[in-house]
């Protein structure tokens, strides 16, 4: 499988106690999104796997697609590893 890099990677904490992840594709944020989000019905998050979905099929630009995963992250307890 071909990995749509999306610029610099997303670093974040899942918690305060939580692992720290770093999400460098559009296939990694997509898996996220899906598969470990502690959101299940943020819109933000819904809206940000959409992106991923269309920027896997070369419809959306990956950098709008990293936008949207920092704006999912907002909404949930995550925060950003600077």
């Amino acid at each position: 499988m071909i990995e749509t890099n999306w610029g610099n990677p997303v670093t974040f904490s899942e918690g305060p106690d939580g692992p720290i992840r770093n999400i460098k594709t559009v296939e990694q944020a997509l898996q996220s999104l899906k598969m470990q989000w502690p959101l299940a019905s943020c819109t933000k998050r819904l809206a940000a796997a959409r992106m991923a979905q269309g920027a896997m099929e070369c419809v959306i630009d990956p950098r709008a697609v990293r936008v949207a995963f920092l704006e999912a992250i907002e909404r949930t307890d995550m925060k950003l590893v600077v």
